[in-house]
């Protein structure tokens, strides 16, 4: 799965916008949420097949850098 990041337009209104990446693992599958806040709604979601946090952990950043790359932030 790999959900669309949708991130608002007023989260960088005051400089840098700081997205949090928080993961759960399922068996042989981590999920991986983005919210701007610690407690916040979830931006987006994806299911990476990995191993390990490190490997969560860096498709998550592939994810959001991908996002940025994109320019729809």
């Amino acid at each position: 799965m790999h959900q669309t990041l949708k991130i608002p337009e007023s989260a960088s209104r005051d400089g840098p916008a700081v997205v949090y990446a928080h993961a759960a693992r399922y068996g042989g599958l981590w999920a991986v949420g983005a919210p701007l806040r610690h407690d916040g709604e979830l931006l987006g979601e994806i299911s990476a097949p990995v191993r390990s946090t490190e490997q969560a952990a860096a498709a998550a950043e592939k994810w959001l850098r991908e996002h940025c790359a994109e320019g729809t932030l």
